[in-house]
């Protein structure tokens, strides 16, 4: 068992005329375990949430149009935020515009290249009966032909090949054209479509609802506020979450100042702002490497500390609550005084021990301390008596020597 802190309180005798010397309160230095208390400030939050997002495929910002308020409860599907659709709604207009252009001007290309092809088929068969008729023809008798009229005769039938040759070249080269104007324009057509289907998906996800019941807890921002009306956000902006209410958290902010000690496992008591007098028992799971402000501009800096909560009371505990904890640090054996029996001396900071029936200025080296306890480290031993009042001060406050007055850090 903890032994307590033993204080000795010295009574003198004292008599009616006041010729007695005024009695030095004095304390027993002890040794035992010291705890100390830290009060940390913070909220509860939820162990697991679902996310609710903006929108992650969309082409750009998106301007809130309406948001639930926060802290709502909702049920499946219910609507908990809307965009303005100005954007998305011109965007699917303009496809639309695109792709009658495309497809008329698609089915146009597709006309005039039929046509064109038709006739590069028309000219291959007239080369075709050219060389038919030619070679029918030709004049190869020499004793009918004469010599000239035999080789004009081959003249027109190389010719009549060649023009064959020609057109039948030219019609594969008119289909691979069309073709690719064709494809060309069927890209276009399909692109138009696809701003289409884009514009109208983005349609169908600038309401965001809730994916199960539960109660909304919009987001902060960078800023501290929660979205609102007329915000813009980016794609895959965290927009608010639907916490599962049985499994909550406390997240507490401890000053650097007062983080001596601080560990996982160590015990604490959380108590709800909204219900004085209500507390749970906790333990903290979690403490942040390093301290770091919690507001812009201010250079106080804050160990953030996770709690597991023993038990959860969803009809009284809700995300966001505002809880003050008080965390149960060090637990180590140490020499424990009463800040009482702390003083300053010519920037010194000593302890009087009693020595007979005199009191000696002890210098100290002290380490943690709570409100009302501190404990030193050198400068006393287990079983040192000191004064708890300054010995050198008569009780009114005079100086009995002005050379060695202190003052208690304890004094008010």
């Amino acid at each position: 068992m903890r032994r307590l802190l033993l204080l000795v309180v010295v009574l003198g005798g004292c008599d009616l005329l006041g010729t007695a010397p005024e009695p030095v309160p004095t304390v027993t230095v002890v040794e035992d375990v010291f705890t100390r208390e830290v009060v940390a400030e913070g909220n509860l939050r939820p162990v697991d949430a679902t996310q609710l997002t903006a929108p992650r495929d969309a082409r750009g910002a998106m301007k809130i149009a309406w948001v639930i308020a926060d802290g709502a409860a909702v049920e499946e599907g219910e609507l908990v935020v809307r965009f303005d659709d100005t954007d998305a709604e011109k965007q699917r207009l303009d496809g639309e515009a695109d792709l009658e252009s495309a497809q008329k001007a698609l089915e146009k290309e597709r006309l005039q290249s039929q046509q064109a092809i038709r006739q590069r088929e028309r000219t291959a068969d007239l080369a075709g009966e050219e060389l038919k008729t030619t070679e029918q023809f030709q004049s190869k008798d020499v004793e009918i032909y004469s010599r000239n009229q035999i080789a004009k005769s081959r003249i027109d039938s190389e010719l009549a090949k060649a023009r064959l040759s020609h057109a039948d070249t030219s019609r594969t080269i008119e289909e691979r054209l069309s073709r690719s104007k064709l494809e060309l324009l069927q890209l276009a057509v399909d692109k138009a479509q696809l701003d289409i289907d884009r514009a109208e998906k983005m349609l169908e996800q600038l309401e965001v609802r809730a994916p199960h019941a539960g109660v909304v807890v919009l987001k902060q921002g960078r800023r501290g506020g929660v979205s609102t009306v007329g915000d813009t956000v980016w794609p895959g902006h965290r927009l608010a979450e639907l916490p599962q209410l049985d499994q909550l958290e406390a997240e507490v902010y401890v000053l650097e100042a007062d983080a001596a000690g601080l560990a996982e496992a160590l015990p604490a008591v959380v108590g709800l702002d909204a219900r004085p007098g209500v507390t749970f028992e906790a333990t903290i799971s979690k403490v942040d490497k390093l301290a770091k402000p919690r507001q812009r501009g201010v250079p106080l800096q804050y160990f953030e500390v996770i709690l597991d909560l023993a038990t959860v009371d969803p009809e009284l505990m809700k995300p966001g609550q505002r809880v003050t904890s008080t965390l149960s640090l060090g637990g180590e054996d140490a020499l424990i005084l009463p800040r009482q029996a702390i003083f300053e001396r010519d920037g010194e900071t000593i302890a009087w021990r009693k020595n007979g029936e005199e009191f000696e200025p002890a210098p100290l080296t002290l380490g943690v301390s709570s409100p009302g306890r501190v404990t030193v480290k050198e400068g006393l031993a287990a079983g040192d008596v000191v004064a708890v009042r300054d010995p050198t001060r008569t009780i009114s406050g005079s100086d009995e020597d002005s050379g060695t007055a202190g003052s208690g850090l304890g004094s008010p």
